[in-house]
């Protein structure tokens, strides 16, 4: 897990997209662990583009896209990423909690 999440938070700090881990991975910060196999993250609609092709630089590919959701596999034995896309307004209300 933490091989994964280094790799997405690298690329969140080289660029403007914001995002907001929900799920397992997210309750395994403040509670007891819980067992999960991939890493949830919430970001807006707009930044779909810019995040998912950051992904890819890292060496992730997208296995599954729908209108609001995307997944992607990690390039080393690792957790799958699963992108999650909201309008602005949601993401932003979310972002502000």
């Amino acid at each position: 897990m933490k091989s994964t999440l280094q790799a997405v938070a690298s690329v969140l700090s080289e660029s403007t997209v914001k995002a907001v881990l929900v799920g397992g991975a997210a309750v395994n910060q403040y509670a007891p662990t819980r067992l999960t196999f991939d890493v949830d993250m919430v970001i807006e609609e707009g930044d779909e583009v810019a995040f998912s092709d950051a992904l890819r630089q890292q060496g992730f590919e997208r296995i599954h896209r729908t209108e609001n959701f995307a997944r992607f596999k990690p390039p080393a034995p690792g957790f799958i990423v699963d992108l999650l896309f909201l309008d602005s307004r949601t993401f932003h209300a979310m972002w502000e909690m």
